[in-house]
């Protein structure tokens, strides 16, 4: 195996350690040499903290991509059109490709396994959905067997980790969000990760996986945790909850929804004590009940894992397992299908504007809990559509009044 490694990032690094301190075992057990031959970086003449022979590192993406000798792609640039660009000349190319790319894979999806199934080629992307855990390979097993009722969990260690010291230690969202980026959680632009976007990618991923329909990213509703306050945090923590962002996927008769939202769960909920960066997801197959995985979700060696598993595949001879587009019989529903309890805050800031709030929700005969707290409005509501609360909220947001909502975890 002649490998083409596109990327020498953290997640990039990773793997080249991982293959240099693995590469005698693996050839003993699978008869085959295998050698990383080429290296894409951005910057020649970086100083980097592994050792790589300089005959090996390039700058030119399209050398190492069309390059005879290599026959399987590595692709750990990050970005989406560049890097599906490449990935599908490797494939036409005749060459194997594992990526960690979430949003390639999640807005390419059809055309990725395609280009794949035409070339007679490996497309592996177990890196692309929660760094360690093994969910899409366990996810494309159970689904052989089991009907998928649901997907729920945290896919984001960033925001995890946020919500958890926003929790445990009593600090607000801006000190939370900045001691994450101090040591490496959320990037210097967190908004990905903040408001859900990476989630989403994620969610899009699996649920195509477990209903055989290319679910895009964008068609799922997203909501993110930058509203949340300390004051929020304490509040709900004072009703026996706690926060996290939470990816849920439910298949009702013949149809399905998703969705990407701030969650309260009971306390004594398992998902309620995941600490910092970790992620945990659980799915549910009608034959198998509720599996739950748990792990590092981000992170240089626990990505290259998953990375390296999908080499592993390819030396193994391992057949892929991809999703049947066209063949999945439910519906999307969205928003539309979505229905719970919320928590809203209201802080106008102005307590004559509260008054004509509380006179407003009772001409609307808005089933809910009311609790006044100087100059917020703090309602706990009876079951009600997303859409209704996403709307109402929409409304809040246009007079640039602070507010947060999260749903109830049934």
């Amino acid at each position: 195996m002649k490998i083409g490694l596109l990327g020498l990032g953290t997640v990039g690094g990773g793997v080249y350690r991982i293959v240099e301190n693995c590469r005698e075992r693996w050839e003993s057990k699978y008869g085959e040499k295998i050698n990383i031959k080429s290296i894409l970086v951005k910057d020649m003449h970086k100083k980097r903290s592994i050792r790589v022979d300089s005959s090996v590192i390039t700058d030119k993406a399209l050398e190492i991509v069309k390059d005879p000798e290599i026959d399987t792609i590595i692709e750990l640039i990050g970005g989406n059109d560049k890097a599906f660009e490449l990935i599908v000349k490797a494939m036409e190319s005749g060459k194997n490709v594992v990526t960690g790319n979430k949003a390639v894979v999640s807005e390419q999806f059809t055309k990725l396994i395609e280009t794949a199934v035409k070339n007679g080629v490996y497309f592996g992307y177990e890196a692309s959905v929660c760094g360690g855990i093994p969910i899409i390979k366990t996810l494309n097993q159970m689904k052989d067997i089991n009907d998928i009722d649901y997907i729920k969990g945290v896919l984001n260690g960033t925001t995890n980790y946020i919500l958890d010291k926003m929790s445990r230690e009593k600090i607000g969202y801006a000190l939370s969000l900045k001691q994450a980026q101090e040591i490496g959680y959320a990037e210097s632009d967190p908004t990905a990760d903040v408001e859900g976007f990476d989630a989403q990618r994620k969610l899009a991923i699996l649920c195509s996986i477990a209903y055989d329909i290319h679910l895009k990213p964008e068609m799922i509703p997203c909501m993110g945790i930058s509203k949340i306050t300390g004051k929020d945090v304490s509040a709900v923590k004072h009703m026996g909850y706690i926060p996290k962002l939470f990816a849920y996927a439910k298949k009702k008769d013949h149809f399905f929804n998703a969705c990407v939202e701030p969650v309260l769960v009971d306390r004594n909920d398992v998902f309620a004590n995941i600490p910092g960066a970790k992620n945990m997801v659980a799915v549910n197959g009608n034959y198998i009940g509720e599996l739950q995985l748990d792990g590092e979700g981000a992170g240089m060696f626990p990505t290259a894992n998953a990375v390296v598993s999908d080499l592993l595949d390819i030396l193994g001879k391992s057949s892929p397992s991809y999703p049947e587009f066209g063949r999945g019989k439910l519906s999307f529903l969205g928003m539309e299908g979505c229905t719970g309890r919320y928590y809203v805050r209201i802080s106008p800031g102005e307590n004559r504007i509260i008054e004509s709030l509380l006179a407003e929700i009772e001409r609307e005969n808005v089933e809910c809990k009311i609790f006044k707290d100087r100059d917020d409005l703090i309602m706990v509501t009876e079951k009600t559509s997303q859409k209704r609360i996403y709307d109402y909220m929409k409304a809040i947001d246009e007079k640039n009044w602070s507010n947060c909502f999260m749903r109830i975890a049934d």
